[in-house]
Order: C-alpha cells, then sequence, then structure tokens
C-alpha cells in the first residue's frame, strides 16, 4: 500500500510539474502573439504612434532661444540697420514651431556677426531669416521663432 501511496505521490507531482511548464510555456506564447499583434497595429494605425514619437523628437529640440535673445538680436538689427518686410497674414500663420517651412517663402542667411552671438544649435539644424522673424530650421521644419524681430 504504502509503495502505490508513494507513486500516486510522484505521478501527482510530475503531472503539476508538466501541466506548470505548458502553462508557462503557454503563457509566453501568448506573450509573443500580443506583442506580434501589437506591432501588427501599429503599422496599421501609424498615426498616433508615430506622432507621439515625433512629438517626442521634437519636444527635445524644441527650445533653442534664450530668454534675452530677442532683445540681442533687435539691437543688432537696429544697430545694422536691417530691416524686413513682414510676411502676408496667411504666410505668417503657416510659420510655426514642429510644422515644415511653407513653400516659397525665401530664408535668408543668418549675418556671420549674429551667428556668433546667438545661442548654439543642435545637431543638423541651422539659422535663417524669414519675413521678420528669426528661424530654426531642422530637416526643413521648424523647431523654434522669436517673431517680429527685425521692425
Amino acid at each position: 500500500m504504502r509503495t502505490s501511496v508513494k507513486w500516486s505521490v510522484l505521478t501527482a507531482l510530475l503531472l503539476v510539474g508538466v501541466t506548470g511548464s505548458t502553462a508557462i510555456a503557454q503563457g509566453k506564447s501568448q506573450e509573443k502573439m500580443r506583442e506580434k499583434s501589437m506591432e501588427k497595429m501599429q503599422e496599421k494605425t501609424p498615426g498616433k504612434t508615430q506622432a507621439k514619437s515625433q512629438a517626442r523628437s521634437q519636444a527635445e529640440v524644441s527650445v533653442v532661444f534664450r530668454s534675452g535673445d530677442r532683445e540681442r538680436f533687435q539691437d543688432y538689427f537696429a544697430s545694422h540697420k536691417m530691416k524686413a518686410k513682414p510676411l502676408p497674414p496667411g504666410m505668417a500663420k503657416r510659420l510655426a514651431k514642429g510644422k515644415p517651412l511653407p513653400p516659397g517663402i525665401a530664408k535668408q542667411v543668418m549675418p556671420p556677426d549674429l551667428l556668433r552671438i546667438a545661442p548654439p544649435l543642435p545637431k543638423d539644424a541651422e539659422y535663417g531669416i524669414v519675413g521678420d522673424a528669426v528661424v530654426v530650421t531642422k530637416a526643413g521644419m521648424v523647431i523654434d521663432i522669436l517673431a517680429a524681430v527685425l521692425k
């Protein structure tokens, strides 16, 4: 009788072990299936996920100008007697952070003297003068603006 009880206990433990390992394996395979389905959903609906990643990347480089930069730029343009025409209202509305430069807008190069006093730029970013504003662009996207600096 004792031998049969030992075998029963041993059999029960083996069954529990096999069942437990099967459950663990099933859990892992279900987790992999969930990950694959999430990847497929992201491929099918790229809008939200790409928008979030773009917002994060833009947030990393969105602030270039410091608090005293407006006065420095205005003083420079006034002392060098540089003036510019403001953009037409429709174009001015389209010139915004996080958006590409509107087509047809000519971006002027910043004078070298002004670049020396300007804040340092992130990698691959560049300054430009658009209408009466100073902009910082990266890959055609506006990442910061100082509007109405040239008067």
